[in-house]
């Protein structure tokens, strides 16, 4: 432990700001898997007002960051060119083609509604099983559906769910 925060104060680590918007809420829990040629990095953070703070090895390089949240479809993040410090999800000219989000203004943001797949469905995609599955956690109040953040699951969450699956949203990864 003690040689981790030598390596901390010493400089072998670097404070990244991830930047990501929900689509309908202001906080949230969000996992980051960081790819890279020498493997794969988890972290889990809480984004609050669009920001978070992570620390990565001074020289870690990734060519792929997938942010997943519950009860919303994820996002890749697809670096073009030199990163200074910032993952930024709300850009979207900087995530994977086939990823599916939502502008919010001109930013992109998680879409909400993706509560589980079928079997046969290879892909995260917002359709009318997650309508059967809304109704189930609207009933037991399962808060991965809360899709606004005001604490309860109900009409509001819904019609967030019902504009999404209109549009068929669907991230290949």
């Amino acid at each position: 432990m003690r040689w981790i925060v030598l390596g901390l104060v010493m400089g072998w680590a670097q404070t990244w700001e991830v930047r990501a918007l929900f689509q309908a809420k202001s906080n949230g829990p969000i996992t980051l898997r960081l790819l890279s040629p020498e493997g794969e990095k988890v972290i889990s953070t809480m984004l609050q007002n669009g920001k978070a703070q992570i620390q990565l090895p001074q020289d870690f390089r990734f060519s792929r960051v997938i942010l997943t949240a519950e009860g919303h479809l994820p996002l890749v993040f697809s670096p073009k060119a030199a990163l200074q410090g910032v993952i930024d999800f709300t850009n979207p000219a900087l995530l994977h083609p086939q990823s599916a989000y939502v502008l919010v203004g001109e930013k992109a943001a998680l879409a909400a509604g993706d509560l589980g797949r079928l079997p046969d469905d290879p892909h995260p995609v917002i359709n009318a099983y997650d309508i059967e599955l809304f109704l189930q956690a609207e009933r037991a109040q399962d808060k991965r559906a809360d899709f606004n953040g005001d604490g309860k699951v109900d009409t509001g969450d819904f019609e967030i769910l019902l504009q999404n699956q209109g549009k068929l949203l669907q991230t290949r990864l």
